[in-house]
């Protein structure tokens, strides 16, 4: 798939192109601008105003139609980027070597599929009696009994309970006094009772019309009368009426509840209510006991939850305590009618579906701690065992966090038993790299990233930890990136070597490839590198030597072909002295300079046809002395590489100080492409532009070109 980028910092355009499910490897010399890569994928996906600060070039700053442009493919909708940002942010925080490392390394797709399953069970336990209609009914119930039969501390009734309200209203409904004898029948009837007492009230207020006369029946009335109807509407009220009422309608609703002894023990007093004896007021006292000890237990399953799995093997022992046992005298002598019976089975029985339904929890919670153990000790293990490959005296463990679920993973050093309180502290740059990466391998699998970004990740290291890294990165034997849509930017040729040339590690196989980018005025292009692309610098100075280049550049080539193989004898002197511009070539012998002989010169230029066949020393010379000519070659040489050589045969002699004043560029010029700074084995500098740009447009500007 190709992917292409403008107008991101100094990048004008480039097409990308990525393979996915395999090792995408761009390699490029610094000042390519890799990151700027990194940051545009980000920018694409979150379009952060921020990142598009920093990706605008500046030349367009101020230009609000000139923004950065990323072409996308639809596929990839997640990437995870590893570079000096994320080491920072995430990596060795306090008390753990990475931020939420429970969630990284245990909370795979497994572990989570396993917790939503337990979630909803334990949702639905949560929701079986929150929901129940059967138990709302009888705490309901129970309720309103309570209310209307109160008690004090002592477990006398309460004087300001309902129910003593109720006795009093009682005694003067059921046995009124001498004056109201004639309300008697009206008073008893539950039926019209209260409606009663209201019209009573409200009709006496119209006797003072006609004394002597009744308002309703305009019949002649006496004075007692008169009297009994006017203390009749202090004595009675309509609310303790209807609140007598009310409590007979509790009691009624209640009486279902009753065994057939407290239903009759429950009419006596009601037909002797204005009476009642202590012994059914205790009678009273202890069914409100019972049921106040129901209702209790009713609230208590109502409200049942579960707050700790970790407790999960005894919850089904906590669950029993719930189950009523109304058979047993010892703790229910009077709610023991067939309803109640009834209604409690369906409790009962729903109790007991609970419990099965704990004992499934039970089983799964099992499963999802050995998935949890598993998870943590294949991780630890694979960790350790790269910090063993790697020489890293380190190794992780993990604690489990007090009063939770969830586990840190620590650092520790491997030959004690001791907590690094501040990794960042403790660690070199090299060690917090190291870690940062692993860590941040398995942080993009568990987050199954579409795509993953190594921005430079292992180039600060030494060879075998290098080695180790990519090991770890694609050869572990559990969780790799092998098989994952992988972006690796790098200026180290040693991954090159290692994953191309030398095919390691091997299970990478055909899952890779590698491309070289290189930056010719803001246009970045990719050419691929193959493993025949990899070569030692011996067979490419052997090869250049056969190409069709200017006769200079394959007498610079064969001269490092010499050194290469340390033949520094007459041949390598007098292509020496050449690219030094001596009219007489000379070798050093001990301390001092002394010129070829003849017959030196001979031997040496025999040597060197074998290889150049039209090489002609003062011709050569000439040239490389003719300012015209050295410049027209320098102008015809193609590739930044020659250009950069011949730069350096023109300048040779020249004063320094008074031609370019940037060091960096001086150091590059007179130290890079020198025989030790070149690997084994490397990319041939004429097909790969090896040589940055901006060296190229310095010596450009020095001479005047």
């Amino acid at each position: 798939m190709e992917i292409i980028l403008k107008t991101c910092w100094n990048i004008e355009e480039w097409k990308i192109n990525i393979e996915i499910w395999k090792l995408n490897i761009k390699y490029a010399i610094n000042w390519t601008w890799k990151s700027t890569i990194a940051r545009a994928f980000k920018y694409y996906l979150e379009k952060n105003e921020e990142d598009e600060k920093l990706l605008k070039p500046y030349k367009y700053m101020g230009n609000n139609s000139k923004k950065p442009e990323i072409s996308w493919l639809d596929s990839l909708n997640k990437i995870k980027i590893f570079n000096e940002d994320y080491v920072k942010e995430y990596t060795f925080k306090k008390d753990e070597i990475l931020e939420n490392s429970f969630s990284i390394f245990v909370e795979n797709d497994t572990y989570k599929k396993w917790i939503l399953e337990i979630d909803d069970l334990v949702k639905n336990l949560r929701l079986t009696f929150q929901e129940n209609p059967d138990l709302d009914k009888l705490i309901s119930d129970t309720d309103n009994f309570l209310n209307f039969v109160k008690i004090n501390q002592g477990w006398d009734i309460n004087q300001n309970s309902t129910i003593f309200k109720w006795l009093e209203s009682a005694k003067k409904i059921n046995n009124p006094s001498k004056d109201f004898l004639w309300y008697n029948n009206y008073l008893k009837n539950s039926s019209i009772n209260s409606r009663y007492v209201a019209w009573q009230i409200q009709w006496k207020d119209y006797l003072w019309i006609n004394e002597k006369e009744c308002p309703c029946c305009i019949s002649k009335i006496v004075d007692t009368q008169i009297q009994s109807i006017e203390r009749f509407s202090t004595e009675y009220k309509k609310a303790d009426i209807d609140n007598f009422n009310k409590i007979l309608d509790v009691i009624d609703w209640l009486f279902e509840y009753f065994n057939q002894k407290t239903q009759e023990t429950i009419n006596l007093i009601k037909d002797n209510i204005s009476d009642i004896n202590d012994e059914q007021k205790s009678f009273l006292r202890t069914l409100r006991e019972e049921v106040d000890l129901f209702n209790k237990k009713l609230k208590k399953l109502k409200n049942l939850d579960f707050y700790n799995l970790k407790d999960i093997d005894n919850i089904e022992e906590e669950i029993k305590k719930y189950l009523f046992d109304l058979d047993n005298i010892s703790f229910y002598k009077y709610i023991t009618s067939e309803y109640t019976k009834a209604k409690i089975e369906i409790i009962n029985n729903t109790l007991n579906e609970l419990i099965q339904k704990i004992r499934e929890l039970n089983w799964k919670i099992t499963a999802q701690k050995n998935i949890l153990k598993n998870s943590i000790e294949k991780y630890k293990k694979s960790i350790n065992d790269f910090l063993e490959s790697a020489w890293y005296k380190y190794s992780i463990s993990v604690i489990e966090e007090e009063n939770s679920d969830k586990y840190r993973f620590i650092l520790k050093p491997s030959d004690l038993d001791l907590e690094i309180k501040n990794a960042s502290w403790n660690l070199s740059f090299w060690e917090k790299n190291a870690f940062a990466l692993v860590l941040f391998m398995y942080q993009a699998l568990n987050e199954n990233a579409d795509l993953i970004i190594l921005d430079d990740p292992i180039s600060s290291f030494d060879q075998n930890k290098k080695f180790a890294i990519l090991n770890m990165l694609f050869w572990n034997l559990w969780d790799n990136l092998r098989w994952k849509t992988v972006l690796m930017l790098t200026h180290d040729f040693e991954p090159i070597i290692d994953i191309i040339k030398n095919e390691l590690p091997k299970c990478l196989s055909n899952n890779k490839n590698s491309y070289f980018l290189e930056n010719k005025n803001l246009i970045l292009n990719e050419k691929e590198i193959k493993k025949e692309n990899i070569k030692t610098f011996n067979s490419i100075c052997t090869e250049n030597l056969s190409k069709d280049i200017n006769i200079v550049n394959k007498c610079i080539f064969l001269r490092r072909k010499f050194e290469i193989e340390d033949n520094k004898w007459l041949e390598y002197n007098l292509l020496s002295s050449l690219v030094h511009k001596r009219v007489i070539p000379n070798i050093k012998r001990l301390t001092d300079y002394i010129d070829l002989t003849e017959e030196e010169k001979c031997l040496a230029l025999t040597n060197i046809k074998k290889f150049i066949p039209d090489f002609d020393y003062e011709n050569i010379l000439k040239n490389i002395c003719d300012t015209d000519k050295i410049l027209e070659i320098y102008n015809k040489s193609w590739s930044n590489y020659e250009k950069f050589q011949i730069y350096r045969i023109i300048k040779d002699n020249w004063n320094w100080k008074v031609e370019i004043e940037d060091d960096i560029i001086k150091k590059f010029i007179n130290e890079s492409f020198h025989i030790e700074n070149d690997y084994l084995f490397q990319l041939n500098p004429i097909d790969y532009e090896l040589v940055p740009l901006y060296v190229i447009e310095e010596c450009n500007k020095d001479l005047n070109i």
